[in-house]
């Protein structure tokens, strides 16, 4: 059975010369049981909404390891290929992509491989794809930054990702390998920053003090899979769910479209409801909830954004 998309629309208003449309999507999870029709179904929404960049802050995959079988592969580069076809798509990869499962007893336990990345990369090769792997690439009037902060720390291993200090340090030491570009003539591209997991962040004093999220226009995530909320709770003010992917419960930096003003400058920020909710290798405390799935919708959402009125174009 297809899965139902739920179809969110926001618009921006910037100080910059551009007028273009994104749409985003985390959190397909593709795995061996993911309905071809489906795919199908996400392609025609991206091909009827028309935008001109198609964002994906990560976990294309449900766990590496599926690419290895040649026809799940194929399923996937035909997918994005055929995407590349009408819009860019741009990528950032996230834990999933990463890393396997591997079940010892009833503990699930995650170890990172490099099949997932070394697929995704090849992606590449087709000219309107771009995996952003602690990259800068800019597409016309558009500068995307990927940041991956997994190769330096395991945060299922150091617990150090979801710590604020720990994330802290690592933003600061890694983020000089993505390639930032925070000079003022770089001021005239939009800037947007995919990095997969929003927990940090998103909080406004991180922002503030690190150049790669505070040069940003617009910064967008996933990873937390709606906050577990159904489709009617999208648009609900603020950011928090009923439960995150560290399985805490009612957290913050779930879901939702808002801003930050830093000083003169108003940053955006969207944390994808994902595709898939509760994903074949989620579990809550060794419980498999897949079943869930069957309930829920996949969220895709449409950002258009143009000069706010009374822009002047800079001569």
């Amino acid at each position: 059975m297809s899965k139902k998309i739920y179809l969110n629309k926001h618009d921006i208003k910037t100080k910059k010369d551009i007028h273009t449309r994104f749409a985003v999507f985390s959190d397909l999870h593709y795995n061996k049981t993911f309905p071809k029709e489906s795919l199908d179904t996400i392609k025609d929404v991206l091909v009827k909404q028309n935008p001109d960049y198609v964002v994906i802050p990560g976990d294309i995959l449900d766990e590496a390891k599926i690419i290895e079988n040649e026809e799940h592969a194929k399923i996937i580069e035909d997918f994005l290929y055929g995407i590349g076809e009408c819009s860019n798509v741009v990528i950032s990869l996230g834990n999933h992509d990463l890393f396997n499962s591997e079940q010892q007893g009833r503990k699930q336990v995650w170890k990172q491989v490099e099949v997932g990345r070394s697929f995704l990369k090849k992606l590449q090769e087709d000219k309107n794809i771009y995996v952003l792997d602690n990259e800068t690439k800019f597409i016309g009037d558009v500068m995307f930054t990927g940041f991956n902060p997994f190769d330096s720390i395991s945060y299922y291993e150091k617990k150090g990702y979801n710590n604020p200090a720990a994330f802290n340090h690592l933003f600061r030491s890694e983020m000089g390998k993505s390639n930032i570009y925070v000079s003022p003539e770089y001021d005239k591209y939009y800037h947007v920053t995919l990095i997969h997991d929003p927990t940090n962040p998103y909080r406004k004093e991180v922002i503030e003090r690190l150049p790669l999220l505070n040069h940003s226009d617009m910064i967008v995530s996933g990873h937390h899979h709606n906050g577990g909320c159904p489709a009617w709770m999208t648009n609900l003010p603020g950011s928090r769910g009923l439960i995150n992917a560290y399985s805490q419960i009612l957290p913050n930096y779930t879901r939702g479209f808002g801003n930050y003003q830093i000083d003169e400058k108003m940053i955006y920020y969207l944390i994808s409801g994902g595709i898939t909710k509760w994903a074949e290798s989620v579990q809550f405390k060794g419980i498999p909830l897949h079943f869930l799935e069957h309930f829920y919708k996949g969220n895709i959402d449409i950002i258009d954004v143009e000069p706010e009125p009374g822009f002047q174009k800079k001569r």
